[in-house]
């Protein structure tokens, strides 16, 4: 195979990948890094507010008990961190890819193409699916338990600061697998470069 099959190939799984789904106009008017961003902010606020609420700090346990439509809004940007990381991974990643086919042509490459299969494994990630089914039925859970007083509510601070940190560690962890099979990739093609 071709090195410039190869990078065609590896182009046509980044646009295949469905990694958010937002409109021309949700992208033209904030921005995508802007939305990245304020969705890891929600993300780490929830988090730390739940967690000074689950050891008991008065001040935010009290909050707590009037926090349920926080965290029920911010459930959505949480769907957009692992989404929006890898898209600004993969975009990064198609321009440079790009700019090598605009380089070169018809050259007889020794990279692997099982680098394709494994970066079309780390794009589909079952985990954060599940994850984040799960993180949208506590959200559920909670807007219920919250809009109906009902005392599980009290309890359910740890039950999120459990879930979210969970979330977030697998999201950055398949954000770095992919940059991991992203640098494997461009070495490998600097070796057959040179």
């Amino acid at each position: 195979m071709t090195l410039e099959n190869l990078i065609e190939d590896r182009i046509n799984l980044i646009e295949k990948s469905k990694s958010i789904y937002f409109s021309q106009k949700e992208q033209l008017k904030f921005g995508i890094n802007f939305i990245y961003y304020i969705s890891i902010f929600f993300l780490v606020l929830g988090i730390i507010i739940a967690f000074l609420s689950s050891i008991q700090i008065s001040t935010f346990s009290d909050r707590w008990m009037k926090s349920g439509l926080f965290y029920v809004c911010t459930a959505g940007f949480l769907f957009k961190v692992f989404g929006y990381a890898k898209y600004l991974v993969l975009e990064k990643h198609k321009l440079y890819l790009k700019q090598i086919l605009n380089k070169k042509t018809n050259t007889e490459g020794l990279v692997s193409d099982s680098l394709n299969e494994e970066l079309e494994k780390k794009i589909k990630s079952k985990i954060i699916c599940f994850m984040q089914i799960l993180v949208g039925s506590l959200a559920f859970l909670g807007g219920i338990c919250f809009m109906f007083e009902l005392e599980f509510w009290k309890q359910f601070d740890f039950i999120i600061f459990f879930t979210w940190s969970i979330y977030a560690i697998l999201c950055f962890s398949k954000i770095q697998k992919l940059k991991q099979n992203i640098s494997t990739f461009n070495i490998e093609f600097k070796n057959v470069e040179v």
